[in-house]
């Protein structure tokens, strides 16, 4: 008589078990082996604390992938709520090795998944469905002998990086797996349905003019800031004098120049002194993405 398989919450248990062992042991190899140095850069190189000051860095110094990074962001944002649920939910404990880790949420105290992992695989998976478009970027830019092989080697950092969460202590082998798993679930998700294209569709086709101006009021007064919309072409040549910037603090780190980039534009932007008129601030804006990022406006 065959033996009845255990209960599912035994299995769990089982699963777990030999999760948290194989985990171990492949720390417990590493470690001596790899330095820590090296661990530590993959996982900077993969922290949302880097991944949002240099896609808003290339987003305000280049016009060839505009669209592709607005959607790096917004599959970034995507992958925050669900990461941030899914932690909050499951509450599994990282590894009692884990040392020397910064929190910057509440929910970073919990593992699974691994919020590394679901980002670098999102971000390869967007690269391999975009490579056309990443590769055009690439020889606009005169980077053209990198551009056949960058979405191998974005690929490639992505498996690293997720595999150094293990040899670091960060996290369990599932909860890198998982986090892979949905990172491009997320990356497919986000160029398919959740993406600049549609979202822009959405918002001129479903939401009403009167309801634009009012959320660009409530964010001006929640910001605490006023814009100044009295000369539109003043603003845009500004703008335009900081894409032209841009493309010569390429030698400056890219974090700094993130800073610098969004300090230059919110100055170029916004005014303190004067109530900002919404109606001229939403025609502006409309009228600087026509022109700056060379998009053609949609009239309703």
């Amino acid at each position: 008589m065959e033996s009845e398989a255990p209960p599912p919450s035994q299995l769990l248990r089982r699963l777990i078990d030999f999760d948290t062992e194989l985990s171990l042991r492949l720390y417990t190899i590493a470690h001596p082996i790899l330095p820590y140095s090296l661990l530590k850069s993959l996982e900077i190189s993969g922290d949302g604390r880097l991944f949002f000051p240099v896609v808003v860095s290339l987003l305000l110094t280049t016009t060839a992938a505009t669209v592709f990074l607005i959607d790096l962001l917004l599959a970034a944002v995507l992958d925050l709520a669900l990461i941030g649920l899914l932690k909050h939910l499951i509450r599994r404990p990282r590894p009692v090795y884990n040392q020397n880790m910064f929190l910057s949420f509440s929910v970073d105290h919990w593992s699974f998944p691994s919020g590394h992992s679901s980002r670098v695989f999102f971000i390869a998976t967007m690269f391999y469905l975009s490579s056309d478009l990443v590769q055009r970027s690439l020889i606009e830019a005169g980077y053209g002998s990198y551009s056949g092989q960058f979405v191998h080697i974005v690929g490639a950092w992505a498996v690293i990086t997720s595999g150094s969460r293990v040899l670091l202590g960060r996290h369990f082998v599932l909860d890198v797996v998982a986090g892979a798993c949905l990172g491009v679930l997320e990356g497919i998700f986000s160029f398919q349905i959740f993406n600049y294209g549609n979202l822009m569709s959405f918002i001129h086709e479903r939401i009403p003019i009167a309801t634009k101006l009012t959320l660009i009021k409530r964010l001006t007064v929640w910001v605490g800031i006023k814009m100044e919309g009295n000369n539109v072409q003043e603003v845009r040549d500004a703008l335009m004098s900081i894409r032209g910037r841009g493309r010569r603090d390429r030698g400056i780190s890219t974090y700094a120049a993130a800073c610098y980039h969004i300090w230059k534009t919110r100055n170029c932007l916004f005014h303190r002194k004067e109530k900002p008129d919404v109606k001229m601030c939403f025609n502006h804006i409309t009228s600087h993405l026509s022109t700056f990022w060379g998009r053609k406006s949609r009239s309703k």
